[in-house]
């Protein structure tokens, strides 16, 4: 016969461990949304402390030093400060430990893997940043690795597509010389499987869809040039998360390249009056963009004083070549010659790497061993309006300088600058025309202008829907290589072949 209390007493007491392991697994999600919260409105000292609680409270689960952790990535982002990154990588040691643990006695657990490969995405772009490379592919591999095996487990696990779709992006981006590598490390990118993962969390994530949707904000900015859905996304980050410097620094980026010069300036503002010394590097990349919009609107004497509070405070070589340039540029316009010449001079201090630094590099040693003449001058000033948006001041003003310029190399910048203003106040004939006044002045010495011309005339096929005769001018761009900004045109390129 049954023994009907003992089987009562037996339910009772599976249903409270029960009940309270729900509790407990609810108690852990909800103290890791506050932190994240708290991390997003840049209150970094009581999420610290709310994941310290997740620590003490859950000392075998790996979430509280994970999240630990990615507060001290973003330190080490937003400063550079080594002690950081110490910090983030033996708390990533501990979540990695725990994580490994737990999967070790649930090896079919796709929310441990989640954790794991994050984890992994996250040291990957530490590593990256501190020029470790080796650690960094090896993060990469092992990121890619859990979050696969996740999805695969359960694809409804929304958050594991950004670390993945971060990663075929990436991998996507690695310049083709370098691609030997990647096949030997067994690794490959997918540029747009790697944009649709990311999409898949920024629309349907749960605790990593604020993080998605910033990353995705910068990928349509920096790569795909799509500033109008960048900026709807970082818009919306900024009125939940006001505090976020870093949210408000990237829209004033967009803002900028959308030539909205004003509203720029004053979220730039914002971020130069707070004293954040976790995120100097942020504070001194907004000096630097408010010299970028003084430059712009001709106002050189107020660009000097801020890019040199860029110079003064930037953590590392980055921009640091282009920095010098537009000072010395300013000085040269303002007629202070000793000035402009000193700053030429230390155009080569940037960074290699970045092309505005190598284009800063290679004219900064032309101009250190010469002046600038005087229509070189108002070339700087009327393709800064263009940058400003006065699209038919610089119009009208390239117009009347043409005529007067005797220099092939110089004429054809100007033509390029007419070409572009004439597209943005939407006269394609011109740009047109004006493009392929370019391409048959051939200019060797600026070699850029002539690709970029093609672009031009691309675009205006694509804008018209002639789409055979778009990429007729895109092959041309082809037979072209080894000139200021390639990179930036092959994505601009890409951008405009989206959808085709």
């Amino acid at each position: 016969m049954i023994n009907c209390s003992r089987w009562f007493v037996l339910l009772i007491t599976f249903f409270l461990f029960f009940s309270q392991s729900i509790r407990s697994q609810s108690d852990l999600s909800k103290l890791v949304k506050i932190g994240l919260e708290q991390c997003y409105n840049f209150e970094w000292s009581e999420a610290e402390k709310t994941f310290q609680k997740v620590i003490n409270r859950f000392p075998e689960k790996p979430h509280g030093y994970q999240y630990k952790a990615s507060i001290y990535l973003w330190y080490y982002l937003g400063s550079n400060n080594q002690t950081d990154l110490e910090t983030f990588t033996i708390s990533s040691d501990l979540a990695i430990e725990k994580s490994e643990s737990l999967l070790n006695s649930s090896p079919e657990d796709a929310n441990i893997m989640l954790l794991i490969g994050t984890n992994y995405t996250y040291r990957a772009i530490a590593f990256t940043k501190s020029g470790n490379l080796v650690d960094a592919v090896f993060a990469s591999k092992k990121s890619e690795s859990f979050l696969s095996e996740c999805i695969k487990r359960n694809p409804q696990l929304n958050d594991a597509y950004l670390g993945l779709g971060l990663y075929y992006f990436a991998m996507s981006q690695v310049p083709g010389a370098f691609k030997w590598v990647l096949q030997i490390a067994g690794m490959s990118g997918d540029r747009e499987t790697g944009l649709d993962y990311i999409k898949i969390t920024a629309e349907k994530g749960s605790l990593l869809k604020i993080e998605a949707q910033y990353y995705l904000s910068q990928i349509l900015s920096e790569i795909l040039g799509d500033y109008k859905t960048s900026s709807e996304y970082l818009k919306k980050l900024n009125r939940n998360y006001s505090n976020n410097l870093l949210f408000s620094y990237a829209l004033a980026v967009v803002k900028i390249k959308q030539r909205d010069l004003t509203e720029a300036k004053r979220l730039l503002s914002k971020i130069i009056k707070t004293k954040n010394e976790k995120f100097s590097k942020i504070i001194s990349f907004s000096n630097f963009l408010m010299g970028d919009i003084h430059f712009r609107n001709n106002q050189f004497s107020e660009a000097i004083s801020y890019y040199k509070s860029f110079l003064e405070s930037a953590p590392d070589s980055d921009y640091k070549g282009i920095a010098n340039f537009r000072i010395a540029t300013s000085y040269e316009i303002l007629n202070d010659r000793s000035s402009s010449q000193k700053y030429f001079q230390l155009t080569g201090e940037g960074n290699p790497d970045i092309e505005d630094d190598i284009y800063a590099k290679r004219k900064g040693g032309i101009y250190s061993k010469r002046t600038m003449a005087e229509n070189e001058k108002k070339i700087v000033i009327f393709g800064n309006m263009i940058e400003a948006g006065k699209f038919q001041e610089a119009n009208d003003s390239l117009k009347k300088i043409i005529p007067l310029i005797k220099s092939q190399k110089l004429k054809s910048e100007a033509l390029y600058l007419l070409s572009e203003s004439s597209y943005w106040l939407g006269k394609e004939n011109e740009s047109y025309t004006y493009a392929m006044d370019v391409i048959k002045l051939n200019n060797t010495e600026e070699s850029w202008v002539v690709p970029y011309c093609y672009f031009n005339i691309a675009r205006i096929h694509k804008k018209n829907g002639r789409i055979k005769e778009m990429n007729e001018q895109i092959e041309k761009i082809e037979d072209f290589n080894d000139y200021d900004y390639f990179n930036r045109l092959e994505n601009l390129i890409y951008s405009l072949t989206l959808g085709t």
